[in-house]
């Protein structure tokens, strides 16, 4: 494969990706995909990780497989509230509860908050975008459950919601969440919705 097919089929890549679909040394391939940067053709997501911003499949979300690597994960919290317009304010990062640690990371392309989230509570209410890039993202009902959890537990954290609307949240599905979580977590979340 040349330089130019790989470019138009992949979006988001890593440098051993590229390097291996050209078939070049990894230093070879590091050096092309920086000289490349300097053209604002491609952007680094993180060390690795490259975007293509003038794809036209392009969306920043599609960052996030390539951001958790081996972790699991998904865009949640305040990103997945406004996506589902349960809120109107723009976050202005994006959110994605993970197995991992906790971590920032700033990046050409956006600004990422990464949120430890047990792995217990990764089982459902979690949507597959599968259009031309694949991502994980909350239902609305599970990004305020991960909102309230984390507010719970993070002292200040989420302590104040912007107004939400109730009509984007299915409440006998946030409820089914509730019930498939242990009586612990139960105890976090229920008072801190009754407050909202």
């Amino acid at each position: 494969m040349n330089q130019i097919d790989f470019l138009n089929k992949n979006v988001f890549f890593s440098t051993r990706q590229y390097a291996m679909s050209l078939q070049i040394p990894m230093a070879t391939a590091s050096r092309q995909l920086k000289k490349i940067s300097t053209q604002k053709t491609i952007e680094m997501v993180s060390r690795g990780i490259w975007a293509q911003v003038q794809h036209p499949f392009y969306s920043v979300y599609g960052a996030t497989p390539y951001i958790l690597g081996n972790e699991q994960g998904y865009i949640s919290f305040l990103t997945a509230l406004h996506r589902h317009d349960v809120i109107s304010q723009i976050p202005s990062v994006i959110q994605i509860a993970t197995t991992g640690h906790g971590r920032s990371l700033s990046s050409a392309i956006a600004d990422f908050e990464l949120l430890h989230i047990q792995p217990g509570l990764m089982q459902s209410g979690i949507e597959v975008h599968a259009g031309k890039l694949v991502y994980n993202m909350a239902t609305a009902e599970k990004a305020l459950f991960d909102t309230l959890y984390i507010s719970s537990r993070r002292g200040k954290r989420f302590s104040k919601f912007p107004e939400l609307n109730w009509k984007a949240i299915n409440k006998k599905e946030f409820y089914k969440l509730i019930e498939e979580s242990t009586p612990a977590v139960q105890k976090l979340i229920l008072p801190k919705f009754k407050n909202i």
